[in-house]
């Protein structure tokens, strides 16, 4: 009988094996021999059926893989475990890469420093004081009252709308929220910022149609951060929502209403 080895692991190559052993020995195959290769054979389909049922027994000398919630304790939060692919009867396992913290930059002092410029402009902080003759919002919203037009004190609202806009500044210097803001919001608020400095000029200026513009503009701005977000991470956390998802959506949908309200 051959001492051909067999792998019990792979029916191909024992069928194969005894497809040599019977060809070689096909007119002197004892009854004791042929008894032999049934029992290999039998032991190859018990050893395939086991592998149908765990797929993990697919290599001679498998790893343990391991889960995604493993993975994850195992490097810790700084991680992005990968999922495990299921291809067939076997599981196949990427690489779990250890993923890089983002680290606070320039850009986001620089939308601190212009969310405070910000304020300063909207609210016309110390602007009487430094020149008792400009011309405050208010003054300017009493003289061009409509039918539609809201009341003065609806414009309170840029209190909630700044306050949220200031719990984003400050939580982009935390992470997750400061990989939400370098990914999705980029320079854009800082933009946003110029635009509604102008706009509060311009309008305080009595220069409508640039008023108009540019808070057009600052609209259109807030909803694309918005969209970003949504593209970026569709479901967000309780947090990520109220600290960097709802404030542009607030902000934004506010500008939706004011741009019917002049158009």
């Amino acid at each position: 009988m051959s001492s051909n080895k067999v792998d019990f692991c792979c029916p191909t190559s024992t069928a194969q094996s005894i497809k040599v052993k019977r060809e070689g020995s096909r007119a002197s195959l004892s009854p004791s021999e042929g008894s032999s290769l049934k029992h290999e054979w039998d032991n190859a389909l018990v050893a395939a059926r086991q592998r149908s049922r765990s797929p993990s027994t697919l290599n001679h000398n498998p790893t343990p893989l391991m889960t995604v919630s493993e993975a994850s304790t195992k490097l810790g939060s700084k991680t992005t475990p990968s999922p495990l692919i299921e291809v067939g009867l076997a599981k196949q396992q990427y690489t779990v890469v250890e993923g890089k913290e983002e680290k606070t930059t320039s850009l986001n002092f620089f939308n601190l420093v212009f969310f405070t410029i910000n304020v300063i402009f909207t609210f016309d902080l110390g602007f009487e004081t430094i020149n008792p003759g400009y011309p405050t919002r208010a003054l300017v919203l009493e003289e061009y009252q409509t039918l539609v037009s809201p009341m003065i004190w609806t414009y309170l609202i840029w209190c909630p709308i700044f306050a949220f806009d200031g719990l984003f500044c400050v939580a982009q210097f935390i992470s997750p929220f400061r990989e939400i803001s370098r990914h999705t919001v980029h320079c854009w608020y800082i933009i946003s910022c110029i635009l509604q400095v102008g706009w509060m000029i311009s309008f305080s200026y009595e220069v409508m149609w640039l008023s108009c513009a540019l808070a057009f503009l600052l609209m259109c701005i807030l909803l694309r951060v918005r969209k970003n977000m949504y593209n970026w991470k569709k479901k967000s956390s309780f947090f990520e929502y109220w600290l960097c998802y709802f404030p542009f959506s607030f902000h934004g949908g506010f500008l939706i209403a004011t741009a019917a309200v002049n158009l």
